[in-house]
């Protein structure tokens, strides 16, 4: 039994591994602006972190800023392939043994606008630049507690992150 499942586990492993992306989380942006706009870093996202924003901050309230993550499905069910005005940018894409973190301080919900919509593909690393807004609430809630309205937002590859983020 053992002969069988082991290299069927690796097999496994090795298919939801290649699919995963590099986690964001820990990135930076090398640059803090691109085209006058402001490159949002996850961690400054985090509420409980130092450096992270408040949401009381009236700063980057309705300023153009964008942010790069993966998409996931927000309150309304899609599957790959439906067209979209909305979804949730995530800074990782997590695995089968690890599921992504779904925590308030963590999303990005992303609103495209005048009639735009995009091609949904769970977990494609996605830039979305638009009108960036925060709300107050539970940092390990449910709910986005940030907001790129009014958006445009794209399909990335993976040398995008090495073009505007670096490890901290």
């Amino acid at each position: 039994m053992t002969i069988v499942l082991v290299p069927a586990l690796a097999a496994a492993l090795a298919i939801v591994g290649s699919r995963m992306g590099p986690d964001l989380s820990d990135l930076t942006s090398v640059k803090s602006t691109v085209e006058g706009r402001k490159i949002l870093d996850w961690p400054a996202l985090l509420r409980d972190h130092s450096s992270g924003l408040s949401s009381d901050s009236r700063m980057v309230a309705g300023a153009p800023d964008c942010a790069l993550g993966y998409m996931a499905a927000g309150e309304q069910a899609l599957r790959d392939g439906d067209l979209t005005n909305e979804f949730v940018l995530l800074p990782e894409t997590g695995n089968l043994l690890h599921p992504a973190h779904r925590l308030g301080d963590e999303m990005v919900a992303v609103r495209l606008g005048n009639g735009r919509r995009i091609r949904f593909a769970r977990e494609s690393l996605t830039w979305a630049c638009g009108s960036f807004r925060m709300s107050p609430g539970d940092p390990e809630g449910q709910r986005p507690l940030y907001a790129l309205s009014d958006a445009d937002a794209m399909q990335v590859g993976r040398d995008f992150i090495a073009k505007y983020f670096s490890p901290r």
